[in-house]
């Protein structure tokens, strides 16, 4: 019995891969200058609208619409001709209390696994296979290597023309 699995992925300029570039630049600057900060930020992107949008809690003045234009400009982009939408806001005490103290341990337990925070992040699992060395899925390796050989082709000028957003979809017949 054939079976067949696809997968697919985005190149730099794809606004789901645009988001998180612009959300990790903001948080590597921020984390850089102040290892302790928290930073819970997220982005989107609808046509040439940028929104940045969550709770950060630190010692400096973060600069989100500096990092927002340097992650678009890494990503392909003419920075200037977006929009850039910022509401942020400072931690909220609930969220900082979770993050910082258990509910154990403000409920008077003493043990060292009450002392942790639990933080306010879900969590994502998945599974490995050992169909392909990255212990990805073979279709998704595969995509994966289009995107970043066409993000790699535009960047260095083997193809002209084409810009920073585009997706690959491949389909393995097993």
């Amino acid at each position: 019995m054939l079976v067949v699995r696809s997968a697919e992925s985005v190149c730099i300029g794809h606004p789901d891969k645009l988001c998180d570039l612009i959300a990790d630049h903001i948080l590597d600057d921020i984390l850089t200058l102040d290892p302790t900060a928290r930073v819970a930020v997220e982005v989107m992107a609808t046509g040439r609208r940028i929104i940045v949008t969550g709770e950060i809690t630190t010692t400096i003045r973060p600069q989100l619409r500096a990092c927002t234009r340097e992650a678009l400009r890494r990503a392909g982009y003419n920075p200037n001709r977006f929009l850039i939408y910022v509401w942020v806001r400072r931690q909220s005490a609930d969220i900082g209390a979770g993050v910082t103290t258990s509910i154990e341990a403000r409920a008077g337990d003493e043990s060292a696994y009450a002392s942790l925070g639990a933080g306010d992040q879900g969590t994502v699992y998945g599974y490995a296979t050992n169909e392909t060395p990255q212990r990805l899925p073979l279709p998704l390796v595969l995509a994966h290597e289009i995107c970043r050989r066409l993000d790699t082709a535009r960047t260095d000028g083997t193809i002209r023309g084409i810009g920073p957003d585009g997706k690959s979809q491949v389909s393995v017949v097993y």
